[in-house]
């Protein structure tokens, strides 16, 4: 489920243009069906080994760096804001994560 592949969630197929893409899509579609998603999401005790991945502020998503969260983040979903300086790796551990929240098993 990460970029430029033909990926199926619920059923549905999604065709994303990048690996941040493919993480938006799937805590939009995430949260469409299940509102307290990303609340639970964020809630999680750790994302990354230092950053959080989704957070209410900004400044969450890169403790220390002030340089990166003005640049390197999204406001998205109701005034969630993600990170988007991650690596594909570090991707996909935040959409392994977020399958865990949903009750999904990744990758299949």
């Amino acid at each position: 489920m990460i970029s430029g592949s033909d990926d199926k969630l619920h059923g549905r197929h999604y065709r994303e243009g990048s690996a941040i893409d493919t993480l938006f899509r799937v805590f939009e579609v995430f949260s469409q069906i299940d509102p307290r998603f990303l609340e639970r999401y964020a809630a999680l005790p750790k994302h990354g080994r230092k950053r959080r991945y989704l957070a209410r502020d900004k400044m969450e998503l890169y403790p220390g760096r002030g340089d990166l969260f003005d640049e390197y983040s999204q406001q998205k979903f109701g005034g969630w804001w993600i990170g988007t300086n991650y690596s594909r790796s570090t991707i996909r551990h935040a959409i392994e994560l977020a399958c865990e929240v949903a009750g999904l098993r990744f990758g299949g």
